[in-house]
């Protein structure tokens, strides 16, 4: 009966409640049928489950003889096989159980779950909070002031958080916070930007309520309230330093709490504050032009706040790992000093403000490894065609880091990266253990329908595929993150020529049919020449080991790059 998860694809199918996969374009609307991000999960879980693991699931499924009373069977089932990995796709469980399209805290829905009492509820009982919403005949019933205080409530939390849920009987407030996690992420997920008025609203009654909605993250809560506070009576101040656009403090009782950058004011943008750059002994740099011009890397302009945006929803519903500041996408009406041209009302990326300062040369060898790996992490996967040392990449008092500006992220060519952290020593040691099992139990599946939902380009959507693919496959390989981050660089080449073997990795896969083989053949490359390497360097055989290197420098520029730097390492230089 699960057959039908094997050929499930979400951009062309339907999955129904008896397993069997039907085509969008034939499906009727209505119930009927499970959600794209539980089918995900399900797939996911069951292509990764033992043969054994596979037969109970079928077993469990097969004894259920209501459709919906499947999926509460195979839950439980997971459950007792594998709990670490039920974990990880609970949510789903829940949102399903609620009544719910999709799992907003994983993907970022527009639409909260609604909290209305539905067949699907005590079909899962043992999930924790749900229990208490099945109807308890001995509980006592709640009095109608109480009542009335929890229809209030809801209310006031669909009002501030443009959510839908619906109040039930016999429920309390304790019960209503297990669903403000849920509510809030959906609530910053949401593609569309905010309004002050829903900044102000969201800001509010998270002061009014610290109880209700202590489970959510204090730096996303804190960043709320910091971006209402400077839009009701902030101070705006421009960011002088800052050459490529319009960029904009906003303090709030004498300190900096939040970075602005209208999406009309970047570099090629309209109203960049800055007509043109004037660099001595060349002709004029021209920063002004059409929203969406070309800019380098394949980004355009005017993208860069929707990519800080998504840069920080897709790090959230990944569990913070990469610390990405809270941002979000606001509609504000003009502050002074920005620029009057375009209207009033101006749409920004605003970010919570981060007090780090950029390392010097001397503090990089001291930076954190793991944190390090944190923003590597991160940066692989979108893309970043703009990471630098000397500006956004903070240094903290504890020697970790902290990343800003993820703007020149998620562009449409393969061949866009720049990560001056490939510089550094930490970055060609082992990965941590952290590190290694994040990235195995990164949900491919539900990224990409999280990007989907933000609406990016389907082209930048292929690419983080593959980026994610290679990452894991390199990563279960023994591979370090310099050795990524070569494949994914242009580098040069034989006679001054430039290359990307990612980008001949993508060309390949699209002749061969399957990008997943080329990344295969290209990790099992590497590890190959790593150990002829630590061979020759084990026989002391000095000549043999020139020879071998030079030979690679000119059949493989790629490796060669990575193994200078895995030389060092065998070496003790790194």
């Amino acid at each position: 009966m699960l057959s039908g998860l094997g050929s499930f694809d979400p951009n062309r199918h339907r999955l129904t409640l008896d397993f069997k996969t039907v085509d969008k374009s034939s499906a009727a609307s209505g119930e009927g049928f499970i959600p794209d991000d539980l089918a995900i999960a399900l797939k996911e879980y069951v292509k990764s489950a033992s043969a054994e693991q596979r037969d109970a699931l079928e077993k469990a499924v097969s004894e259920s003889p209501v459709s919906k009373k499947r999926i509460t069977a195979l839950k439980n089932c997971i459950k007792a096989q594998n709990p670490k990995e039920y974990k990880k796709i609970r949510d789903v469980f829940v949102a399903y159980a609620q009544g719910a399209q999709s799992s907003s805290k994983s993907l970022g829905k527009a639409s909260a779950p609604k909290m209305e009492a539905s067949a699907a509820l005590p079909e899962l009982p043992d999930l924790p909070g749900l229990d208490d919403f099945s109807p308890k005949p001995t509980a006592p019933k709640v009095s109608a002031e109480q009542t009335l205080q929890i229809q209030q409530l809801v209310t006031e939390i669909n009002t501030a958080f443009g959510s839908e849920l619906k109040a039930i009987e016999d429920i309390t407030p304790a019960e209503i916070k297990e669903f403000m996690p849920v509510v809030v992420a959906s609530l910053i997920s949401k593609k569309e930007p905010f309004s002050e008025e829903s900044i102000h609203k969201a800001a509010q009654f998270i002061k009014k309520y610290p109880d209700l909605v202590a489970d959510i993250d204090p730096a996303l809560k804190e960043h709320f309230i910091n971006t209402s506070d400077v839009l009701k009576s902030g101070v705006f101040t421009r960011a002088q330093e800052t050459s490529s656009g319009g960029v904009y403090m906003g303090a709030y009782h004498g300190q900096t709490r939040v970075v602005v950058k209208p999406r009309k004011e970047e570099y090629l943008a309209p109203y960049n504050p800055r007509a043109s750059f004037i660099v001595p002994g060349r002709p004029p740099i021209i920063t002004r032009g059409p929203l969406g011009s070309p800019v380098r890397r394949g980004n355009f302009s005017g993208d860069a706040s929707l990519r800080e945006r998504d840069a920080y929803v897709t790090d959230y519903q990944d569990g913070n790992f990469s610390k990405t500041p809270p941002t979000f996408l606001v509609a504000i009406h003009k502050r002074g000093p920005m620029m009057s041209e375009g209207g009033a009302l101006k749409e920004c990326s605003v970010q919570a403000f981060v007090p780090g300062r950029t390392p010097k040369k001397e503090d990089l060898p001291k930076l954190a490894q793991a944190s390090l790996e944190a923003i590597v992490y991160a940066d692989i996967d979108e893309g970043n065609a703009d990471r630098h040392l000397g500006g956004n990449l903070f240094m903290l008092p504890d020697g970790s880091v902290q990343r800003i500006d993820q703007g020149m992220t998620r562009g449409i060519t393969a061949d866009e990266c720049k990560f001056s952290w490939i510089s550094l020593p930490q970055v060609a040691h082992p990965m941590t253990a952290a590190t290694r099992d994040k990235i195995a139990n990164q949900n491919l599946g539900l990224r990409l329908m999280c990007l989907k939902d933000l609406g990016l380009p389907k082209e930048a959507i292929e690419l983080e595929r593959t980026r994610i693919l290679l990452k894991k496959e390199a990563a279960a390989a023994g591979l370090t993150f310099f050795d990524i981050g070569v494949i994914m660089l242009p580098i040069p080449g034989p006679s001054g020529s430039i290359i990307c073997e990612f980008r001949s990795l993508l060309e390949r896969g699209r002749a061969s049919g399957g990008v997943e083989g080329e990344i295969k053949k290209t990790v099992e490359n590497i590890q190959g020449w790593k150990k002829s390497v630590e061979k020759l360097h084990e026989a002391r055989n000095k000549a043999a080991f020139d020879k071998h290197i030079k030979d690679l420098s000119v059949s493989h520029p790629y490796l060669a790059h990575i193994l200078s730097k895995h030389i060092q390492f065998l070496r003790g230089k790194l």
